[in-house]
């Protein structure tokens, strides 16, 4: 497999930010369960032994309010 090349030196870290936003989002507002699983799979791949951390107390708010289980998610049974 190739080497991915990182641009910030943080490209996991704001990957992985990115996507905890958006698998709530997606949860709620999406009924493409193929893209949310590989969003799952993505963000548990790359955050693997990581503890994800926001800076900003609103999106951490944001990320805990909206979190939801994937298997409770109404697309997980799609």
């Amino acid at each position: 497999m190739e080497k991915k090349l990182q641009i910030t030196g943080r490209d996991n870290q704001i990957i992985c930010q990115a996507l905890k936003i958006a698998i709530p989002i997606m949860q709620s507002h999406s009924l493409s369960s193929s893209n949310l699983l590989d969003m799952k799979r993505i963000f548990e791949h790359l955050s693997s032994n990581t503890y994800i951390d926001f800076p900003d107390i609103k999106v951490k708010e944001f990320v805990e309010q909206n979190s939801i289980n994937l298997d409770q998610s109404p697309t997980s049974a799609l």
